[in-house]
Parts: structure tokens; sequence; C-alpha cells
């Protein structure tokens, strides 16, 4: 498994035939005995999950559920003061104090 990659769990409503198991990107098919398939795996990235999900679709099977991890070595995570600032300004954790969050006033007079 490569750094950033996707770990995904996916349950659909009845039981796949393994041969669907290239056509989903190599995830593995677990019947599961609740009636479900599982398909778990690493995926490379958003786009190949996607196109796993978009493929759910086309079949025209039931999602039940999709879980998924990301592995990022890099990523860590910082909340309070340490955190990075956000769009407006503040903090992961804060809002900003800035005139963008500030509710908007009447419209101006001319």
């Amino acid at each position: 498994m490569t750094s950033g990659s996707i770990d995904v769990d996916i349950r659909l409503d009845g039981h796949l035939d393994q041969h669907w198991t290239d056509w989903f990107a190599g995830l593995t098919l677990t019947h599961e005995p609740d009636g479900t398939t599982a398909l778990r795996g690493a995926l490379e990235d958003q786009a190949q999950l996607h196109g796993v999900l978009a493929r759910v679709r086309d079949l025209g099977t039931k999602l039940i559920s999709a879980r998924l991890t990301r592995n990022d070595a890099t990523r860590t995570q910082r909340t309070g003061a340490d955190a990075p600032p956000n769009r407006l300004g503040g903090s992961a954790c804060e809002p900003s104090e800035s005139p963008t969050n500030a509710p908007p006033g009447p419209p101006p007079q001319e």
C-alpha cells in the first residue's frame, strides 16, 4: 500500500459473483452471512474510488455502506493554536473574527 492510498470497506446488497473482482479495481469480494457482499482493499486515490462507486451504480446493485480510511503517513491532525489558519483567517477550530464572518449589513446608500 502506498502513502496516500485509501482503504475501503464497501457493502452491497446481495452476493456478487467473484468474476467481478477485476471490474472493481482488484478489491476483494467477500460474501457475508447477512446476504451482503463486502468489497475491501486499497485504492490509489479519490478518482479510483469514484470509479468504483460509478461501477456499483452501473451494476444496479444497492449500496448499503462505504467506510473509507485514508492512509497518509505525512498527515497529522492538529487542533487549537497550532492548527493552520482556515480560509477566513481563524484556526481550524475557532471561528474567525474577520469582517468577512460578520453578518451582512444594510445595502450601501447612494
